[in-house]
């Protein structure tokens, strides 16, 4: 995975999401927006779970991009 894609750069393509939003309704929002397939690849490896808030996003972002470049 290329190492530009930080937790914070999905962020762009959640801009206005809605919360609360599953695993599936936030790639499908992403997607949307067009994100890139780097950014789907992660949100695919993300716990399949019930988003509340921006916060919750980002905490499982960043566990499932620590997961895919071996760090967990």
């Amino acid at each position: 995975m290329p190492e530009q894609i930080s937790t914070p750069s999905y962020q762009v393509y959640t801009k206005g999401i809605d919360y609360p939003r599953s695993k599936q309704e936030v790639i499908s929002y992403v997607r949307e927006h067009n994100a890139p397939d780097d950014v789907i690849r992660v949100m695919e490896e993300m716990q399949d779970q019930q988003f509340t808030s921006a916060s919750d996003l980002a905490v499982a972002f960043g566990e499932a991009k620590d997961r895919l470049e071996g760090r967990r």
